[in-house]
């Protein structure tokens, strides 16, 4: 028990708290460049597919949660960057939301200097490749998730649609 709490405390989470803030530092100037909106736009054109739509939801959550090491920051980034293709091809927000899952938050704790990477690591004393191999259900997710994608193109198995003259609504709409 002694070991357990005499590690260090708040001095020990420097590292995960620091790579945070980098974390919304880096968003903010993406945002506020305007890099992002100039990014979106070219790849807007290319995601004509539910296939594609999901794919990309998943490899840019992976790519943005691997760059800022920080799963929120994605979440934001990836939601207002692939709303639009929802809509358009009329994908229900559970799509958007598992693919990001896959995407980000199962894959996180494999890149070591993200925070969950960090605590893993640190509360298993072990380095990240280390527990790579007993991470089946992370990886065995992203793999469903990706075959999912692929059989939306003949099936609707594991894809939802907005039924015709529905509307979405939102966490904070309410009810008139």
């Amino acid at each position: 028990m002694d070991v357990l709490l005499n590690r260090g405390g708040m001095y020990s989470m420097v590292g995960p708290i620091v790579v945070m803030l980098c974390a919304f530092l880096f968003a903010s100037a993406l945002d506020v460049s305007g890099a992002l909106a100039v990014i979106l736009r070219r790849l807007v054109q290319k995601l004509n597919t539910v296939t594609r739509t999901i794919l990309a939801t998943m490899f840019t959550s992976s790519v943005l949660v691997a760059c800022t090491g920080n799963a929120v920051i994605s979440f934001f980034i990836v939601k207002s960057m692939y709303e639009p293709c929802y809509e358009k091809q009329k994908l229900h927000r559970v799509n958007m939301s598992r693919a990001m899952e896959s995407g980000t938050t199962l894959l996180e704790g494999l890149f070591p200097w993200t925070i969950s990477g960090m605590f893993m690591a640190k509360t298993l004393g072990v380095a990240t490749v280390d527990y790579l191999p007993f991470v089946l259900f992370n990886l065995s997710c992203w793999l469903i998730a990706i075959l999912y994608a692929f059989l939306s193109k003949w099936t609707s198995f594991g894809t939802r649609y907005v039924a015709a003259g529905t509307e979405q609504r939102t966490a904070l709409s309410f009810p008139e």
